[in-house]
């Protein structure tokens, strides 16, 4: 009497964080760029699909570089993203929160702006919203070695319940983080 287990309370402990992305990539490494849309009502029924853009440094126009949507999967479009993005996000909803992609290898040509869009329907008694967001972040692609002499700082995942930690300053060995908790394959690049 008076215990709550904490069995009870597992499903009731979820929850959507928004967080920024890395914007530094180091040359040659994987990459997760981080896009994070949370619902603000999480009672409602939605669906969403996502799609990512990309400008080079110097370029006029962003083109459009991956396509999600959760009933076709995903579209990623020739060029230089071909066979080296892919979705990172959420999977096994309609409704989704997470828009990340995963860059396998990074280049010099993926250095740029990007624009991560979600278009998302949420269904009410009697009527549908329709809404969309941009958000932008911009990516350096830095050598190795670069990286470790600007002294860059990262994130400890370990203190938000991944394995692993972003090295924070100079000194500190470059890791790689497991993030969320228990999800096979869902490796971070260093930044």
């Amino acid at each position: 009497l008076g215990r709550i287990s904490t069995e009870s309370l597992s499903g009731a402990l979820g929850g959507c964080v928004e967080v920024a992305s890395g914007t530094e990539a180091v040359l040659g490494s994987p990459f997760r760029l981080l896009c994070i849309a949370c619902k603000r009502r999480s009672e409602t029924p939605a669906e969403a699909e996502s799609e990512w853009f990309f400008r080079p440094e110097g370029a006029p126009h962003y083109q459009k570089i991956l396509h999600y949507n959760p009933d076709e999967g995903q579209w990623v479009a020739p060029g230089p993203f071909l066979d080296v993005l892919m979705w990172n996000g959420s999977r096994g909803t309609r409704d989704l929160q997470d828009l990340s992609v995963f860059l396998h290898k990074v280049q010099h040509d993926h250095a740029g702006n990007y624009i991560c869009r979600l278009r998302r329907n949420l269904t009410f008694e009697g009527y549908t919203y329709s809404l969309a967001r941009n958000q932008t972040l911009r990516l350096a692609v830095v050598e190795k070695g670069a990286a470790r002499a600007l002294g860059c700082t990262g994130r400890d995942w370990e203190g938000l319940g991944g394995t692993g930690s972003y090295w924070k300053g100079i000194g500190r060995t470059l890791q790689f983080a497991k993030w969320p908790p228990g999800e096979l394959g869902e490796t971070l690049g260093v930044h």
